[in-house]
């Protein structure tokens, strides 16, 4: 038998309904069809929210409250160039970059917060300087060259 996907039959509601059983509010969507009310999914999601445990609703209050800093990377040639787009209340004395070849981390953001980005390719760390242009912190780092080499494994028996 052909699947859905390789242009076969439809597949089977329950059969849906027994695979995600657990994962689907399938009362949701019987409700969703009977009623005209428009106001239950509100009800519904305030109901969930207010299932939720005081210390994972502290966690997410935390998070609601951590600003995201912006950060862009740039390759070039011979080199990779964070932006930092730092908030006017950042205060640059805490502030702190540190780099391996894959990642930059600056911590000492606002509320103290830290904020991670990924190189799109490996540099070194230590080439790494950071200069202030305006509102914006741009480090520069030095490309490491892709490792072409081959090296051969042996097998154990």
């Amino acid at each position: 038998m052909a699947s859905f996907f390789d242009g076969g039959p439809l597949p089977d509601w329950d059969e849906i309904k027994r695979m995600l059983a657990r994962d689907f509010p399938w009362k949701l969507v019987e409700q969703w069809e009977k009623s005209s009310d428009t106001d239950w999914l509100s009800k519904y999601i305030k109901d969930f929210f207010n299932k939720v445990k005081p210390e994972d609703q502290a966690r997410t209050e935390k998070a609601s409250t951590k600003q995201w800093i912006r950060m862009e990377t740039v390759k070039n040639a011979k080199s990779v160039s964070v932006t930092v787009r730092l908030p006017p209340n950042t205060d640059m004395r805490r502030m702190q970059l540190f780099a391996t070849s894959e990642r930059l981390k600056v911590t000492g953001l606002p509320n103290d917060s830290s904020q991670a980005i990924r190189f799109p390719c490996l540099v070194y760390p230590r080439s790494g300087k950071a200069q202030m242009k305006g509102d914006e912190l741009v480090v520069r780092f030095r490309r490491r060259p892709p490792s072409t080499s081959e090296h051969e494994l042996f097998i154990r028996t």
